[in-house]
C-alpha cells in the first residue's frame, strides 16, 4: 500500500513586508534668518512732489496725502472739498484703481469737518476746531503711482 501523499505544500503566503521606511530625518535647518535690513523705512518711498502730494506704499496699497488751503466761506469750502473727494474717487476708478478709502478733514476758524468716501457718497461729519485747511488722505489699490498722482492733481488741485 503506497500512500502517495502528494500534498504539495505550496504555502504561497506572499510575504511582501512593505515596511514603509519613513526615516524621519528631522529636517530642521536652523539657518537663523536674521536679515537685519533696517526696517525703519516701512514706507518704501514717500515721495512728495512740488504740489505737496505725498504718496507712500503700505501693504500693497498706495496712500496719497496732501494739505489744501480752501479759501472762502466754510460751507462752500466743505462742499468744494466733498466734490473734490468724489471726483478723485471717480478719477481713481477711471484709471483702473480701486478706492479703499478717501478721507479728509476740513478745519475752519471754529469748525472742523471730517469727510470720507469709499467711492460712492461722501460722508461729512462736522465738529468743532480751529484752522483753515484740508488734510486729505486717499488709500487706493491696483493703480500706479503716476496715475494716482495725476488723479490727485487733476481733481484736488484744480479750483
Amino acid at each position: 500500500m503506497t500512500h502517495d501523499h502528494d500534498h504539495d505544500h505550496h504555502h504561497d503566503h506572499d510575504h511582501h513586508h512593505d515596511h514603509d521606511h519613513h526615516h524621519d530625518h528631522d529636517h530642521h535647518h536652523d539657518h537663523d534668518h536674521h536679515h537685519d535690513h533696517d526696517h525703519t523705512h516701512a514706507h518704501t518711498h514717500e515721495s512728495i512732489d512740488e504740489y505737496g502730494i505725498s504718496i507712500s506704499e503700505h501693504e500693497g496699497a498706495l496712500i496719497a496725502s496732501l494739505s489744501l488751503e480752501i479759501s472762502g466761506n466754510y460751507d462752500a469750502a466743505e462742499q468744494e472739498l466733498a466734490a473734490k473727494l468724489a471726483s478723485l474717487a471717480a478719477a481713481v476708478t477711471a484709471a483702473g484703481g480701486i478706492v479703499g478709502h478717501i478721507k479728509a478733514t476740513l478745519a475752519g476758524d471754529t469748525t472742523v469737518s471730517t469727510l470720507s468716501t469709499t467711492g460712492s457718497a461722501v460722508h461729512v461729519t462736522r465738529g468743532k476746531g480751529t484752522a483753515s485747511k484740508a488734510e486729505i488722505a486717499a488709500i487706493v489699490l491696483t493703480i500706479s503711482e503716476p496715475d494716482l498722482r495725476s488723479a490727485v492733481q487733476t481733481t484736488l488741485l484744480t479750483a
